[in-house]
């Protein structure tokens, strides 16, 4: 019977046609925004891409590895205004050539680092370290914290209780230092496509488990599924199965497909270092890129079950394959549209809690949103993931028991 339930899925032509469609999306996407979108600068100023590329990049940023010092941070001021401070790499309408900008390279993950920390909390100018010189490189850590304090106690003072601000300075004072620095590229960019396979694997889950339990109905068949030995209870069952199998093959065979792929043109460098050097100065988790990558993954699965879950649920009681398509397509995308113009307030903290949350990676990492529940603060991390595996939990029986108690017609 299991077997029969996967083949009624995979036979399908939708099926093949969806599959299909995702994986030729998932090629496009790599190759075109996270592969080809790799430059590297030859000192002659012209623009490179693809696997060389990549490879001379690494090279040159591998050079600038080790702790980030106070000495790292004034020496890599000290070779920013030299470089910036040359006419000859000066362009009239102000930055500098390619040339100029080819000598930079090796340092700009770093020198990112030190236009987040100077950056006041809300702010971002690529041309901050530019004005700096090295005596400034002793506030380059003291800044982290000084600047979230002045936001806290600052224009959103009110949008915070006194626990919480303790909190959030808390977990930014945490960090150890000083930061170790390594080319994690790879890293960045595949904790970055995890969103894309995410969102992109719960979207055709739900597509191929929609019709799952109403295949009897749509076809006529359900007289003899109900009448059979086992239709009600061990046929649930193996229903049951089936979207859980679905659900977990489509998903980590992207993952770990994508991953395989992403890791292996960019290297695994970097696994060891924790995610404030690699673009998440500002976040609240103290965590590698390893087990960042892995909480983003493991989140991705509790909610690609949640999804299948819900959608064969909606199914069972609606009847239809359809309306829980678009009821589970609305759910994962119309709160990631509003998210982006609803912050803060009693709409933000719910939208906080919706799917759209577990598969957004690198934005929850981001997120300083945070709840007060029963005396203590605990962050989105802390929640979510047992918010829908709880869920998923409840859901699991519901679906068994309406389908149980459906009339055969």
């Amino acid at each position: 019977m299991y077997k029969y339930e996967l083949k009624k899925v995979t036979g399908r032509l939708s099926t093949k046609v969806t599959l299909a469609v995702f994986c030729v999306y998932l090629i496009w996407m790599l190759g075109a925004f996270y592969i080809r979108s790799e430059v590297w600068v030859n000192p002659q100023g012209d623009e490179e891409r693809g696997i060389h590329a990549i490879h001379n990049l690494k090279e040159v940023k591998k050079e600038w590895e080790g702790p980030v010092t106070e000495e790292k941070i004034a020496r890599v001021l000290e070779a920013n205004a030299r470089i910036t401070s040359d006419p000859e790499y000066a362009l009239e309408e102000g930055g500098l050539s390619n040339i100029g900008y080819a000598k930079t390279q090796g340092f700009q993950d770093i020198r990112g680092l030190i236009n987040q920390s100077f950056c006041s909390f809300q702010e971002n100018d690529y041309y901050m370290a530019d004005r700096l010189s090295p005596e400034d490189a002793q506030q380059f850590y003291a800044n982290r914290t000084d600047h979230l304090r002045e936001w806290l106690y600052g224009e959103y003072s009110s949008s915070f209780s006194d626990k919480e601000k303790a909190y959030y300075i808390h977990q930014f004072e945490k960090m150890e230092v000083p930061l170790e620095y390594r080319y994690q590229t790879g890293w960045s960019k595949t904790i970055e496509f995890m969103m894309v396979v995410i969102m992109g694997a719960a979207i055709v889950v739900c597509i191929l488990v929609a019709s799952v339990f109403p295949w009897e109905y749509q076809t006529g068949a359900s007289g003899v599924f109900y009448s059979s030995c086992y239709g009600r209870s061990r046929g649930i069952k193996v229903k049951i199965g089936a979207v859980l199998t679905i659900a977990t093959a489509v998903y980590w065979a992207a993952v770990l497909v994508s991953s395989g792929i992403l890791l292996a043109v960019f290297g695994t460098d970097g696994a060891g270092c924790m995610i404030q050097a690699n673009g998440f100065w500002k976040s609240l988790y103290n965590i590698t890129n390893l087990e960042a990558y892995i909480f983003c993954i493991a989140c991705g699965y509790i909610i690609c079950l949640f999804m299948s879950i819900l959608t064969a649920w909606l199914s069972a009681v609606t009847g239809s394959s359809i309306l829980p398509i678009v009821t589970s397509f609305l759910l994962i995308m119309a709160p990631a549209v509003v998210g982006q113009y609803v912050t803060g307030g009693l709409a933000g903290d719910i939208l906080g809690l919706l799917p759209h949350q577990l598969m957004q990676g690198t934005t929850l990492l981001r997120l300083f949103t945070v709840y007060t529940i029963g005396g203590k603060v605990v962050n989105l991390c802390q929640i979510l993931p047992l918010l829908y595996l709880g869920m998923t939990a409840v859901l699991l029986p519901a679906v068994y028991l309406v389908y149980r108690k459906k009339e055969v017609y």
